[in-house]
């Protein structure tokens, strides 16, 4: 009962002083840090590009939109709600007894460095969060809100559109009502294991059967083996998959002009965005992002064929650009729930792809 008291006030000792810290110095520039960090990582694994900007003020996260979606406001996303749990864990490290400050120290920093990726993962489902909400760009599904928990299974899994959405409403709440107060938790468990040891008797050491230790490292080496077959089938069922030589009549090495009436008369909606962050910002490159016109949501229509068509413009190096020599080099989709393959057309080297139209003087 000794222990535990002491462990109790150390522990509300070392929190009170923590959260002092926290508030007082460290909150701002760690906000600043997780805004950075996640902007750059969205930048690199949106597909299509949704996010343009984030930004700090004061607690809050201001998140800023593509042109297609000014009309839906900014993200604003309370930074402590995230990394709240911060100041659990160095508590927790903090009161552990029978540690050494060398090993508390290095537990600290490793922690810090796990939950710095937890909180980095938590920002970037919070930043995802509204437009699988609202039913917005490759979230979009004819599944409605209120129908989506109660659909089965294999029903979500053959709706990509709808396994998307589902997948991103669910990681958003499981990180906001379990992780945050599991993570620091599990982060120090093993300590509270190396502290309990340490207060055993050396007359009787903790011995760990070899057998069962060698057989559940037998089973973890099994199901490490099953999985990794399972995504290397996975890999190859992907790329050995036959794709067309054409999306709905776009090709690469087309006029952007032809292009542009093909996707306007399939219902879609066509968006010049200019280039963003690690994306070229040469005069003689475009972006155009295709996205479809919104239906209404019924449940027995699976909706677009695809929920984005990311398109690449190329202008000839050696001419004068014009709309009629503009290029399409590079063509790239979102799956909806009725097209639930992913395409992706084209080549980086622009005189490859549209040399004839180029030749044609289109």
């Amino acid at each position: 009962m000794r222990k535990v008291l002491g462990f109790g006030w150390r522990f509300l000792l070392a929190y009170g002083l923590f959260v002092a810290v926290w508030v007082g110095i460290l909150e701002k520039p760690y906000n600043d840090y997780l805004a950075w960090s996640c902007e750059r990582i969205l930048a690199r694994v949106e597909q299509p590009r949704l996010t343009t900007d984030m930004r700090r003020e004061g607690h809050v996260l201001m998140v800023e939109h593509v042109p297609h979606f000014a009309n839906t406001p900014p993200h604003e996303i309370v930074m402590r709600r995230i990394h709240s749990n911060t100041a659990l864990f160095a508590a927790l490290t903090l009161a552990t007894p029978q540690v050494g400050w060398a090993l508390r120290t290095m537990w600290l920093a490793g922690g810090a460095v796990l939950l710095g990726a937890s909180h980095t993962a938590h920002t970037a489902a919070y930043v995802h969060h509204p437009y699988a909400l609202r039913n917005m760009a490759q979230y979009y599904t004819s599944v409605r809100s209120a129908d989506l928990d109660d659909l089965p299974m294999g029903e979500i899994w053959r709706r990509p559109a709808a396994l998307r959405r589902y997948l991103a409403l669910t990681t958003a709440d499981v990180f906001n009502t379990v992780l945050q107060r599991v993570v620091p938790i599990a982060l120090w468990l093993p300590l509270l294991l190396i502290s309990l040891r340490r207060g055993v008797s050396e007359s009787k050491p903790l011995a760990l059967p070899t057998r069962t230790s060698a057989g559940r490292l037998r089973r973890v080496t099994a199901a490490c083996a099953g999985v990794a077959v399972l995504a290397l089938a996975a890999v190859y069922y992907t790329d050995s998959a036959e794709k067309s030589e054409s999306i709905d009549g776009l090709r690469p090495g087309m006029g952007a002009v032809a292009a542009k009436r093909i996707v306007e008369e399939l219902g879609y909606e066509w968006v010049t965005r200019p280039p963003m962050q690690d994306e070229e910002r040469s005069s003689r490159r475009g972006f155009v992002d295709v996205w479809p016109r919104r239906g209404p949501v019924i449940n027995r229509m699976y909706g677009p064929r695809f929920n984005w068509i990311g398109l690449t413009l190329a202008q000839p190096p050696d001419r004068k650009p014009t709309v009629y020599t503009t290029c399409i080099t590079r063509i790239e989709t979102a799956p909806s729930d009725s097209r639930p393959e992913r395409l992706d057309f084209g080549s980086e080297h622009d005189r490859d792809v549209c040399r004839e139209h180029w030749k044609r003087g289109e």
